[in-house]
This record gives C-alpha cells, structure tokens and sequence, in this order.
C-alpha cells in the first residue's frame, strides 16, 4: 500500500494547489485582456520548451540513476556532475539567447516581420523570458530530486509556496503599479518562483555539501545521455502535442483567442495535472526501486496499481469537467465564457496521455526511450497537420479536439507496442466498476445542474455531490475496500499508539 499511501498524500497537497490555480487563472482573468494574456502566454511557452528542451535529458538521466548512485555512495559524482552540466548549459544558453536578443533590436529592428514581432513583444520580455530558462531548468532539476527522494512534504511545500506566489505577486503588483504591464508581472513572478524553488529546494535537499568541482565526471553523462537525449525528442513531440495550438491559434485567429482558448484549456490541465502528478510521484520512486532489484513480476504488479489509482483520480475528474465546463468557465471573465467547449477534450485527452505514461514504463526502465519519440512523434505531426487543416474553418475549438485526437493516437501506439514486453493488467470487474461509477456520477451532476440556478456559487456543492456519488457507489462495489480498510488500519494503529 505503499503506492497508495504516496499517491493519497500528493493527492490531497495537490488539491489544494488545483483550487489554487484555478482561482489564479479567475484572477488573471478580470485583471488582464484576453490578448495580453495570449502574448503571456507564448512567451511563457517558449520558456518552458526551451528550458526542458536543453535540459530535459539531464533530469530524466539523474532521476532514472539517483537511486543506484545512492545504492553505492556514489551521489557526490552525480550531483556534482549534474550542477556543473547544467551551469555550463546554463551559460550557453544566455550567451546564445543575449546574441540572438541583441541582433533583433540592432541590426535586424527594421525588417518589418522583426518590427510587428517587437511591437507586439516588448524587447524587456525577451530579457526576462531569457533569465526564465535556466531558472526554470533548476527548479526543475531540484524537484525532480526530492520526488525521486521521496521527499514528500519537501516537494508538497515547494509547489504549494509556487502556487500561492503566482496567485500572490501579480495580483499585488497589478493593483499597486497598474494592469498594462500584466507580461511583466507574470514573467517576473515566474523567474522569482524558480529561483526560490532552486535555492531553498537544494539547500534542504543538502545538495550544495555534495558539489564540487574535483567531484565531476565526465563517465557518469554517458548513461545519463543515453537514457535521456531521445527523450528530448519526445519532449519535442509532446510539447507540440500540448502546446503548439497556442501557436498556430495565434496564427490563424489571432492573440485574443489564444487568451481565451489557454485559460479554458489552463483549468483542465490544472485539474488532470494535479492528479496525474499525485499518481506519478506516488508510484515512480517505488516501480524503479523494484526495477533495480530485477523483480519484472512485482514492477508489473506496481505499474499495474498505479494504473488503478491513476484511472480512479482522473476519470471522474474527466467526467466532472466535462459535465460541469459551462459553470467552470463562468469563474472567468465573461469574454472568456465561449471557451467552455474547449474543457472536455483537453481534460480525456490528458487522461489519455497519462496512460500513456505507463504504457511507457518498459521502454523507460530499459532505457530504450527511442520507441517513445517515436510514437509521440507520429502523434505530433498528426496533431499539426489537423491544426493546419482545421483551425482556419472552425477556430479554436478545432485545437481542442486537435489535441485529443492527438494523445488518443500516441496512447493507441505506445498500448499497442509495449503490452508484449510489460502490459499493466486490470480485473475486468475493476475496469467496470470505476467507468461505471464516473458514469453516474456524471449523469448525477449533469442533473443536478439543470436543477440548480446557473451560478458560481453552487459549483462547490455540485463538485461534493459528484464525489459523493462517486465514493459512494465505489465502496458499495468493494473497489475502494482496500484502500477504506488501509485508512482504517491506519487510524487504529494511531489510536492505539497514543494510548
């Protein structure tokens, strides 16, 4: 039960920073116009690709092996050698970035394609987007490291201080200097998240004691490269899978629907995200663990579970959203309550990818991830080619169903590959169970909500009938009695250790 002990205890943080979130993107809402928030929003963009995109295979090389440098007190090489990579890469990536900034506001300003890009741009976002990439890298690298710790509550208070901030900073500095400089806040407010992330993450972490430069090695990059360049490219195809529809909108129908499109997408992912983390990070740490000690049979049972757990987060999830979208997107500005559709197909579709995720665990634990950027790419040429295809006639709600077609096909490609080497197996009775509570639960709040006035404030009590309903007709099946006697035993155990 340890898998469900982790899962529950992200879960739970996890919830918190969703309504969090979900409250930040209201707030950005009333306080920012659609189109300042779309060009937020590709410049936000282009720092979290780029960031993953130089860094993504350092992270993934370090999480994959931390647990055998450990294993042999080896983990000052591995720190070491991680810092001092990423301070190069770091290094690089501000020179290039600095050259290329200054090339566009010297000698190039006058092309007019150069001038519309900086009269919609400003030359001092450019600067802060830049100083956002190896920040975001770091932070990134310092999370990793106390998820595959196990460093629950060290990685619950760093996103949930992330979360707060971001809700915190802008809202402050729009009301004390003025709303036209929204990018700015927003910008501003990540770059300081990051840092802080970065800094008090390592520092409890007890990194810094583990760095120096006599420590780093060259021989330790090489299974970090092998295991997690090919990764890059998967984090290419993904990205392009989730993120290149604000582009392409942006292109196509301009900056305002990509205001409108990213902020109704933003409450699905916020929401699938969280539980898809809670999942992940509850289940990882333990199925490579097992993986190391050469039990297959037992990294099966654990995948396995985790697959349970994952589908009895995220589906009523799905369901709820997708039920409740036009109520979700009412919490928004009213320019933005068009976007609703958008909702449901974002929120199956990365239920889907999440799947997909443990659809992938055989090729990850080998370390074969070239079959990975391989689907994932098949899967984001196909999403492009319908964005170009579809978006010019039916606008941005094309995107939408762009992208879930797109994760269903990487889901289909990555299912079908890989169940002959590790395939994750369910009780049919299970499968049942779960899609058949959602289903009634989602019948329940459909009706409910015919019933109920349209407004914002009964979207709480819709959400806990929902859950109710849900729970409900799971224990009264016996698929939540595992998890009920777990509590159970549990709070008995503490009971009696208090006596």
């Amino acid at each position: 039960m340890t898998v469900a002990r982790d899962t529950v205890i992200y879960m739970l943080a996890k919830a918190v920073e969703g309504v969090l979130g979900i409250l930040t993107l209201s707030v950005y809402t009333h306080l920012f116009a659609s189109d300042m928030l779309g060009r937020y929003n590709l410049v936000n963009q282009t720092i979290i690709t780029a960031g993953p995109l130089c860094l993504l295979w350092l992270q993934q090389g370090m999480a994959r092996y931390v647990n055998a440098h450990e294993v042999k007190n080896d983990t000052k090489r591995l720190y070491s050698t991680v810092f001092f990579t990423w301070l190069t890469i770091s290094l690089v990536i501000l020179a290039v970035g600095a050259a290329a900034i200054s090339l566009l506001l010297g000698p190039l300003a006058r092309m007019e394609t150069i001038e519309v890009f900086l009269t919609n741009f400003k030359p001092h976002w450019l600067w802060l987007a830049l100083l956002g990439i190896p920040a975001y890298g770091a932070s990134q690298l310092t999370i990793s490291v106390a998820g595959v710790r196990r460093r629950i509550s060290l990685t619950l208070v760093l996103s949930l201080f992330a979360a707060f901030m971001k809700l915190l900073i802008p809202l402050a500095l729009s009301r004390g200097l003025g709303r036209t400089a929204a990018v700015e806040w927003l910008l501003i407010t990540n770059l300081f998240c990051d840092v802080a992330i970065a800094v008090f993450g390592s520092y409890r972490l007890g990194l810094w004691k583990e760095i120096k430069l006599s420590a780093y090695a060259r021989q330790v990059l090489v299974p970090i490269a092998a295991f997690g360049v090919p990764l890059i490219g998967n984090f290419i195809t993904t990205t392009v899978l989730n993120n290149s529809d604000r582009f392409l909108i942006a292109a196509f129908t301009g900056l305002s629907d990509t205001g409108i499109y990213t902020i109704n997408y933003g409450i699905a992912s916020a929401a699938m995200t969280m539980l898809t983390f809670a999942a992940s990070r509850g289940s990882y740490p333990n199925i490579l663990k097992s993986w190391a000690t050469g039990d297959k049979a037992q990294t099966i049972e654990l995948i396995s579970q985790a697959v349970r757990l994952f589908l009895l987060l995220t589906l009523p999830a799905a369901v709820g959203l997708a039920t409740l979208s036009p109520r979700i997107s009412a919490l928004f500005e009213e320019s933005y309550h068009a976007g609703f559709a958008v909702i449901p197909w974002v929120s199956f579709g990365l239920l889907l990818l999440g799947l997909t995720e443990y659809s992938n665990k055989h090729w990850e634990l080998s370390a074969n991830t070239k079959i990975i950027f391989r689907n994932s790419a098949i899967s984001g040429l196909a999403n492009i080619v319908l964005n170009i295809l579809l978006l010019p006639r039916f606008g941005y709600l094309a995107a939408a169903v762009s992208t879930f077609l797109g994760f269903l096909l990487y889901f289909l490609l990555s299912k079908l590959g890989s169940r002959k080497h590790m395939k994750w197996t369910l009780p049919a009775l299970c499968y049942v169970r779960i899609f058949a509570a959602a289903a009634v639960m989602g019948c329940v709040v459909l009706a409910l909500s015919y019933w109920l006035p349209a407004s914002v404030v009964f979207l709480p009590v819709l959400i806990a009938a929902g859950a109710a309903v849900y729970a409900v007709i799971l224990c009264a099946s016996g698929e939540l009695m595992p998890e009920v006697r777990f509590i159970l035993n549990t709070l008995k155990r503490g009971k009696d250790a208090s006596k």
